[in-house]
This record gives structure tokens, sequence and C-alpha cells, in this order.
């Protein structure tokens, strides 16, 4: 290998100091390469991490989004249940309105049918009541025939029926029986000399003067001996 040779010492030191520049500048280049390498990498680095962290937010995204699947799944199935709970209860409400309107026209029919009916009872109770009030009215007047009865024949007002009955009984027969005697004793008497047969009316066996005492003593003696007249016996011990 044959070695340039340099005829002076200036020219040695200006290659030399030639050679040191060159191998600045490439020491410059290299570090301006080392550095430029160095943020790409940094860079490429931070890349990564943000690649990574939308990745695990992808991840947590996916899986939020399975489980809003799942949810959306069950609300789904949920609003099917409840559209059929709906068209039921929609079914039911209809049935029981059709039934309230039948309960209502059968209400309708029987309240009027009662209202009816309480009319009728009410005319009916009305009657009634006019009924009892001349009821009242006569048991009033027969109370005061009695007391009249009773003060005539001097008898106490706490005597029974069948007493005052008797006692009229007895009061008529003997009026009776005065009358027959004293139109005995009116009639003229028959002339012994003129045998003169004259027509008699035949008197009335139980007519008399008195109106208010018209009644045949038979009528008299059956009211007696009915039932409702009758003096209680007592039956002894036997």
């Amino acid at each position: 290998m044959s070695y340039p040779t340099f005829r002076s010492k200036g020219t040695f030191k200006r290659l030399e100091m030639s050679i040191n520049r060159c191998g600045r500048v490439q020491s410059k280049h290299c570090i301006t390469l080392d550095i430029a390498c160095l943020i790409q990498l940094s860079e490429a680095r931070a890349l990564s991490r943000d690649l990574k962290c939308q990745l695990t937010d992808a991840e947590e995204y996916k899986g939020t989004a399975i489980d809003r699947g799942h949810k959306i799944e069950e609300l789904e199935k949920r609003l099917m249940e409840s559209e059929m709970l709906r068209t039921r209860y929609c079914n039911k409400v209809s049935l029981l309105k059709d039934q309230m309107r039948s309960s209502c026209d059968t209400a309708h029919q029987e309240r009027t049918m009662y209202e009816h009916t309480t009319q009728i009872l009410r005319d009916d109770l009305a009657k009634a009541k006019a009924n009892y009030s001349d009821a009242l009215r006569r048991e009033n007047i027969l109370l005061d025939f009695r007391r009249s009865i009773v003060k005539i024949l001097n008898l106490d007002m706490s005597c029974p029926d069948y007493e005052i009955i008797s006692k009229l009984s007895t009061l008529v027969n003997a009026h009776h029986d005065f009358t027959l005697v004293s139109k005995r004793y009116d009639e003229p008497l028959k002339s012994p000399c003129h045998h003169v047969h004259q027509h008699r009316t035949p008197t009335p066996r139980y007519t008399t003067d008195d109106s208010g005492f018209m009644d045949p003593l038979d009528d008299l003696d059956s009211d007696l001996n009915n039932i409702y007249n009758k003096r209680p016996h007592h039956r002894g011990l036997s």
C-alpha cells in the first residue's frame, strides 16, 4: 500500500484539519439521526400506549354493549309480557264493563219494580190505616153503647159481656111480659047478651110498643146460648 507523500508540513496540517472537520460533521449527523430515532421511538411507545388504552376501552365498551344487549333482550321480553297482560286486562275490563251494564239494567228494572211494589204497599197501608181508624171509631161507639147499657142496668164497668147480655135479656123479657099483660087489660070486655063473633086479628106474640126492643125472644135466647156469651163453667175435680 502506497501512502501519499506530502511535500511540505503545511499541506499535512491542512489535510488533518479537513479530516477533523469531516469527522465532526459525521458525528453531528449521527447524533441528529439518533435523536430523531429516539423521538420516533418515544412517539411509537406513546402511540402503543394509546392503542393499548383504546383497546382496553374497546373491550370495556364491548362488555358494556353485551350487557346492554342482554338487558335489551330482557326488556323486550318484559315488554312482550306487558303487552300480553295489557291485552288480557283489556279483555277483562271490557267483560267487566258488559257485566256492569247488565247489572245496572237489572238494578234499574228491580228498582222500578220495587218502587211500584212500594207504592202498592203505601196504598194498602193507607187503606189499612183508614180501616183501622174506622174500626177504632166503631169500637169507641160500641164502648160508649156498652157504657150506656151498663149504666142503665146499674152494673159495674168491669163485669163481663155475658152477664150484661143476661141482665139485658131478663129486662127485655120482663118488659115484654108487662106489655102483653097491659094489652090484655086494655082489651074491651065481651057482652054476655050479644053473641057476636068479631073477627080479631091475632096479636103478635113479640110485638111491643118500644121500638128499641123489637127483636124476638128466640133471637135473644140464641144469643144467650151462643158460645161467646155463655157463662164459664167450673169443672169439678173428677
